[in-house]
């Protein structure tokens, strides 16, 4: 069973969520950690959540479930970083082409819009190197 006690950042009140409950198995041949059943020993039964497929199945379950509002807003910061990151890879790619001589129809092409698009996004950022070709 996948539990979680926590506070809502709205109200700061606890509230308590249960998820699916793990099913036991008989045998390793009908064991699907997805499908939420689970094979162990009568040794290792209590070691079951220690595993890493079933941890990673019932953290999913959890996220997917309960937390996904309170970690939607961790995804967005991550999308933000990571679509920072990649506009400064961009930006550095552009200088490094033009610096190179490559024209703005060619980069246009490579970032995929119009050469008058490419000029007018990096235009400024480059003026000088390679003419306004």
């Amino acid at each position: 069973m996948v539990c979680c006690d926590c506070r809502t950042s709205e109200s700061f009140r606890y509230t308590t969520w249960v998820g699916p409950v793990f099913t036991r198995v008989p045998s390793k041949a009908l064991e699907d950690p997805k499908a939420l059943r689970v094979y162990a020993t009568d040794e290792d039964v209590v070691f079951v959540s220690d595993r890493e497929d079933v941890h990673e199945v019932a953290y999913d379950l959890w996220r997917s479930e309960h937390a996904f509002g309170a970690d939607a807003l961790g995804e967005v910061e991550a999308a933000a970083r990571a679509a920072a990151a990649a506009k400064e890879r961009l930006d550095a790619a552009v200088a490094i082409a033009r610096a190179s001589g490559e024209t703005w129809e060619a980069i246009g092409r490579a970032a995929g819009m119009a050469k008058q698009s490419a000029q007018g996004r990096w235009g400024q950022a480059n003026a000088g190197s390679a003419g306004d070709r």
